[in-house]
């Protein structure tokens, strides 16, 4: 019934550290164009810029990578990519705020 639905073999062999370290590995790739610049350059608002319009970049290719596996197209993939990382920068932002303000109190 699985293979049916989703094309994948009932009888499939898990390797838990391998998917774990694959995982891990491609979460230390993805997170390279956002600091990367940073490393590089001295002026922190332009490392910013630049971190910004790399991760841009990446998300983008990321999603019409993403396409091909959910057959959408691949402008909805990145949109959708964008949608979820803009949703999460917000979360962080805020939580770096409510820190910033109980860690250092008027």
């Amino acid at each position: 019934m699985v293979a049916l639905e989703f094309g994948v073999p009932e009888e499939e062999v898990r390797r838990p550290v391998w998917a774990g370290l694959t995982s891990g590995g491609l979460f230390f790739l993805g997170s390279l164009p956002s600091f990367i610049p940073f490393a590089f350059l001295n002026d922190p608002m332009y490392g910013l810029a630049v971190s910004g319009l790399c991760t841009s970049i990446s998300l983008l290719i990321v999603g019409i990578i993403k396409s091909f596996a959910t057959r959408e197209g691949w402008l909805y993939s990145s949109l959708e990519n964008f949608a979820i990382t803009g949703f999460g920068s917000v979360i962080a932002f805020g939580m770096g705020v409510c820190f910033k303000q109980t860690s250092n109190p008027r």
